[in-house]
């Protein structure tokens, strides 16, 4: 039965709908373990937008309230940490109780659980209606959602709103039973303890000083035309005839520069004609096609300067339109504050930020890709009385990958305090090196970089490529070098660290055999290979995803051990998450609190890669800060 909760005189009732009362709602709950729950609002944010329903429930009975007058009346029943609160996509739902100070900690997203049970399966839909139907046999009609703001709380929006709960505890069942056939659910049970954190993470938002950032962008803007003025000149100072406009201008006798720098295909034409190669290998097709991208044009650097002055060029062009005037509009009026949108799980099991949703089309930005150069990074700041506390964990994949392949190289750099892995790598390749610096200590390796930097590069990117599933072509690419060299850097690798192959061949193998990719034994979260997966790209994915996929599950214990700190403490809404960045926390704290939270921080980021990577162990380097400084 469905029953409507309303303070107003005059309900609509039917043969499905009748009306109760608060405490007939927290009478029926009373004693029971789980509570499905879903709220209907005029939009996604918290801070300027209203609840227009909110649903408590389960198969046979649901509680529909009618907007949130109720909704503090609630707290008690909803914090009760001995009921287990289900929805779909909770954190969205989360948001909006935090903004009435409540705190929904014991939590089931059956969203989540989904995406982690056919992580692989990108075709396979994870909306509620489908989970319904494939759970439960049943069909609910979602097409009344985008009209839900303008009919109000009509009897067809109550039995809308009512259908979101009711089938909640029958497919967290099911998806409990499946996840544990699979053996994953420790994975579903860690990314559900971690959806809290999420939610109070868009819900804090972070700050941004918006005069540094309007002197930012007028830099960006400057460098911006600097570049573009040199492309226009180059044209005009060698006739390049084709770009240029044969009409004059009665008052300006100069000729005027008609490129579109912003049309590939027309620059495509200008650098053809200087002679530059523009064929690249579509990944698609097999088939060669004309591109002006970045790592196509930096190898042939060397054969024009301008090459270099378009490359500028774009890079300023992508600074002032994606992190130009348009940062402006995601503040919040009532916060002033940028509160972004975070996806919790890939398929690696990493977190993302940003997008756009299809049917408001409303955009976020993405506060993970931020460059991390100091005129933008400072941009970013505490409230007045607070302070940034930047923690992240050192070399954290490079520790993990070095777990992961008990690599003898590898972990004797970590034994003895060699952090400085692209020296140490470039020590190992280069025989000549070796003979400058017969010993590898921190001494020697921070010399190299300085003596042999050529040979430190190619060995930094030798350490990404491969990890990532490069071979020797990639190194080459990557530094504008022959393919000799990238090859013989790529062999001298694997001689340098021999547990590496035998960990690549082991992960490749057996996960072919296995259908999936195992993350880590801890939460065992896995890839499902999609059927038809190229050979190349399941051994990319297996040698990487396990690396990521811990990394992403240590950055979200960490995030439930400080957040259980928050809540015991009583700091929530006092100390702020304002991003996690991949292997980082940005929080914001009162300067008074600063010192013993930077402190808890470090200690629950260690612990949750303690669980995670036993050696090498992981440390977690927290800052204190007036603005962003990693």
């Amino acid at each position: 039965m469905i029953y409507l909760v309303s303070n107003q005189t005059r309900c609509v009732e039917d043969d499905e709908v009748k009306t109760a009362s608060l405490e007939d709602c927290l009478e029926y709950f009373k004693d029971k373990k789980e509570i499905g729950l879903d709220i209907e609002t005029r939009g996604f944010d918290p801070y300027t937008k209203e609840i227009l329903s909110i649903q408590l429930g389960d198969y046979e009975n649901q509680f529909v309230f009618d907007g949130s007058y109720y909704i503090l009346a609630l707290r008690f029943l909803l914090e009760d940490e001995s009921k287990l609160i289900l929805g779909q996509n909770l954190k969205f739902d989360l948001r909006f109780f935090l903004h009435y100070g409540i705190i929904i900690n014991n939590v089931y997203d059956t969203y989540i659980a989904e995406q982690i049970i056919w992580n692989g399966y990108d075709y396979v839909r994870k909306g509620l209606d489908y989970l319904v139907n494939r759970y439960c046999g049943e069909h609910i009609d979602k097409s009344i959602r985008g009209n839900i703001h303008k009919e109000g709380l009509s009897l067809s929006v109550i039995k809308y709103g009512a259908g979101d709960v009711k089938y909640l505890p029958e497919i967290k069942k099911k998806q409990e039973t499946k996840a544990k056939s699979l053996d994953i659910h420790r994975a579903v049970e860690l990314n559900n303890m971690f959806v809290p954190v999420m939610a109070y993470l868009e819900y804090c938002g972070f700050k941004l000083h918006t005069d540094r950032w309007k002197e930012k962008i007028e830099k960006d803007i400057a460098e911006l035309n600097k570049h573009l003025d040199t492309l226009n000149n180059f044209i005009a100072e060698n006739n390049m005839t084709e770009f240029l406009d044969n009409q004059l201008d009665l008052f300006n006798p100069e000729r005027k520069v008609k490129i579109n720098w912003n049309s590939s295909q027309q620059v495509v034409s200008f650098f053809k004609q200087l002679g530059i190669d523009t064929k690249i290998l579509d990944k698609e097709s097999g088939d060669l096609k004309d591109s002006v991208s970045a790592s196509l044009l930096k190898k042939q650097k060397d054969k024009h300067a301008i090459i270099g002055t378009y490359i500028n060029y774009k890079e300023a062009s992508k600074r002032v339109s994606t992190y130009g005037e348009n940062w402006f509009r995601f503040i919040n009026p009532v916060t002033e504050r940028i509160h972004t949108k975070f996806q919790q799980w890939m398929n690696t099991g990493r977190m993302s930020s940003g997008g756009k949703d299809k049917n408001s089309k409303e955009q976020w930005p993405n506060a993970q890709n931020i460059p991390s150069d100091f005129d933008t990074r400072r941009c970013i700041v505490a409230d007045e009385g607070n302070v940034l506390i930047n923690a992240d964990y050192s070399s954290q994949e490079v520790r993990i990958f070095a777990n992961k392949s008990q690599d003898k190289a590898l972990l004797d750099m970590f034994a003895r305090g060699l952090e400085n892995q692209h020296s140490y790598t470039a020590w190992m390749l280069f025989p000549k090196i070796r003979e400058k610096y017969p010993d590898a200590n921190k001494e020697t390796l921070s010399l190299i970089g300085e003596h042999f930097s050529a040979e430190r590069t190619l060995s930094k990117q030798a350490n990404f490529a491969i990890q990532y599933g490069g071979v020797g072509s990639t190194i080459a690419n990557n530094c504008n070098v022959d393919l000799e060299t990238g090859e013989y850097v790529y062999n001298k690798y694997f001689e340098a660290y021999k547990g590496v192959r035998e960990y690549f061949e082991k992960v490749y193998w057996t996960s072919k055999k296995r259908g999936y990719i195992l993350y880590n034994n801890i939460t065992r979260g896995k890839y499902f290979i999609p059927k038809g997966l190229s050979d190349s790209k399941l051994k990319t994915r297996s040698y990487n995803y396990p690396i990521q996929g811990t990394g992403a599950d240590m950055i979200k214990y960490a995030g439930i051990l400080y957040w259980r700190h928050l809540i015991k403490e009583g700091l929530v809404f006092t100390v702020l998450i304002d991003i996690i960045c991949h292997d980082e926390y940005l929080l914001e704290a009162p300067k008074e609190l600063a010192e013993s939270e930077a402190e808890v921080l470090k200690e629950c980021m260690e612990k949750a890669a303690d669980r995670f990577c036993d050696y090498p162990r992981i440390p977690a380097v927290p800052v204190i800060t007036d603005y962003w400084n990693h």
